[in-house]
């Protein structure tokens, strides 16, 4: 069984990030988005990964994969245009091949293991499963409506009415006829080919599809707020792993920091994590912060924020609920009394009262 993993989308709800890096490499916990993808997709037993990209992402992910450190056959192919879920997988054919797989949006973050999700699918041997969640929102989603037995009779993409609040998980189980399936259909309103439309093709054609609900978390980190979400959870579990390794945490319970950094009259409040070769010098850093290598935080206050890398920021009253990209100077030329919430992209500069 191979992996298809979408990360072609443009990212236009995370601008200016989205700008200068690929929302899929955002770091939350100090790790690309992609990484706990590949995670899960290790942890179920799949060693060979399709990632689907736009033209002018290529390079970044590229560069991005050299820094796994796992185990993964993976093959880069190009979406030239952004033409909906189901075309992705239509050029994608040549790599799947004849193959069952599963396919994975890459903005999805969740707690359920993946493997029961794959190992359930293998053992039915069905043609299609998918992944169900309640949401408070579901016209935001696709949604699957079920009988009383449990089983999907319809599915349907960001219906303005829809008829139940069980949105479709990004995380797809299919064999080889869904290709049949995705050539039956036909652009939607929104001119692309759904996956949604698909599904709903097999079962008119009385194919069953077997649907999971998940129990914990999930999240479609297509917002600033569940990226910054999904860092919160990130950072916990990234510690209670730790913990169950046993591994002594220095500088509090819940506070990893990384080589060569320097704490000089500086509190941190955990969860946190720190990078390596970092200066923190008298200012606070509060929960829920990530903070990556070569960063600098002078005379301010952090709390619930994302910094990516060779980020200096300096005399800041206080930075919250922010995502700063790589390179970003953030400074006040006298101590700034307000409370900032800062989206700045790669290699930006913000000179605050």
């Amino acid at each position: 069984m191979k992996a298809l993993i979408l990360v072609g989308g443009l990212g236009t709800r995370l601008k200016p990030i989205t700008d200068s890096i690929p929302k899929h490499l955002i770091p939350l916990g100090n790790r690309p988005l992609i990484f706990y993808v590949f995670d899960k997709i290790i942890d179920s037993g799949i060693k060979d990964i399709g990632l689907v990209v736009s033209p002018n992402n290529k390079s970044f992910f590229q560069d991005s994969l050299d820094h796994y450190d796992k185990g993964l056959n993976i093959s880069i192919i190009i979406q030239e245009q952004p033409l909906g879920v189901a075309h992705a997988v239509s050029i994608a054919k040549d790599f799947l091949s004849d193959d069952s797989f599963l396919l994975y949006l890459g903005d999805n973050l969740f707690k359920d293991n993946l493997k029961v999700i794959v190992d359930d699918f293998k053992k039915g041997s069905p043609d299609a499963s998918i992944v169900l969640k309640k949401v408070e929102n579901p016209s935001s989603f696709g949604v699957a409506e079920r009988d009383k037995s449990g089983q999907i009779i319809k599915v349907m993409e960001k219906p303005p009415n829809p008829p139940t609040d069980l949105a479709v998980v990004g995380i797809y189980c299919f064999s080889p006829i869904i290709h049949k399936a995705i050539g039956e259909i036909k652009p939607s309103t929104r001119g692309e080919l759904e996956i949604t439309d698909a599904i709903q093709y097999l079962l008119d054609e009385n194919i069953v599809i077997l649907s999971t609900e998940l129990t914990g978390w999930w999240l479609d980190c297509g917002t600033f707020d569940d990226l910054l979400l999904g860092n919160q959870k990130v950072i916990k579990k990234i510690i209670l792993d730790l913990k169950n390794q046993n591994i002594q945490f220095p500088y509090g319970s819940e506070i990893i920091v990384g080589e060569n950094s320097k704490i000089i009259d500086s509190v941190i409040e955990g969860p946190a994590i720190i990078g390596e070769n970092c200066l923190l010098q008298n200012s606070i850093i509060e929960k829920n912060t990530s903070i990556q290598s070569n960063s600098i935080v002078i005379n301010s206050k952090l709390q619930n924020s994302i910094l990516m890398g060779n980020v200096k920021i300096k005399n800041i009253n206080l930075i919250s609920d922010s995502i700063i990209g790589n390179h970003c100077n953030i400074e006040s030329k006298k101590s700034h009394k307000g409370i900032s919430k800062l989206i700045l992209g790669n290699n930006s500069s913000k000179i605050l009262d």
